[in-house]
């Protein structure tokens, strides 16, 4: 349960990635006054050191979503710290599963990638464990074959090629 726990905040890299490019389109568009920027606010500071204490880093990329977005900042940083606070998985494990989803060629995440590879050693995570979940995470492309194949080899037989 704790690994699909983990696995659930995967799309939040639809706004750690996409609210940088909005921002930065807005100021270029002459619509930087659109940006919400600035110091944080004392309810803003207090959720940022709530996702520190339940998470053990921060990302300065949270910085825009909590200035842009507060209250949904407070509902992914809740949810995403459930296994933190909740689950029985060692830290580095947890890191190593994040290290995998950032890494997937389906999903790509290169600034999560870093920072959940520098999170990975920080709790004891050797080369040797990183370089295995990157091995592992790699062959994700091997499924093209083994469902494309069967698929091709199905439509051809009907209609006649194969």
């Amino acid at each position: 349960m704790e690994v699909l726990e983990i696995v659930s905040v995967l799309g939040i890299h639809t706004i750690s990635t996409g609210l940088p490019i909005l921002i930065d389109e807005l100021r270029k568009s002459g619509r930087g006054g659109e940006v919400t920027e600035g110091p944080l606010t004392a309810e803003q500071e207090r959720l940022k050191q709530d996702f520190i204490a339940n998470r053990g880093y921060w990302n300065p990329v949270w910085e825009q979503l909590l200035q842009h977005s507060p209250e949904f900042f407070d509902a992914y940083s809740r949810l995403s710290s459930v296994p933190w606070r909740h689950g029985t998985l060692a830290p580095k494990i947890r890191e190593l599963i994040y290290v995998a989803i950032d890494a997937a060629a389906t999903h790509l995440d290169l600034p999560g990638l870093r920072t959940h590879i520098r999170n990975a050693l920080a709790h004891g995570a050797t080369v040797a464990e990183i370089r295995e979940v990157l091995q592992l995470t790699s062959v994700l492309g091997t499924h093209t074959i083994t469902e494309g194949v069967p698929a091709l080899l199905g439509e051809a037989r009907k209609v006649g090629v194969a």
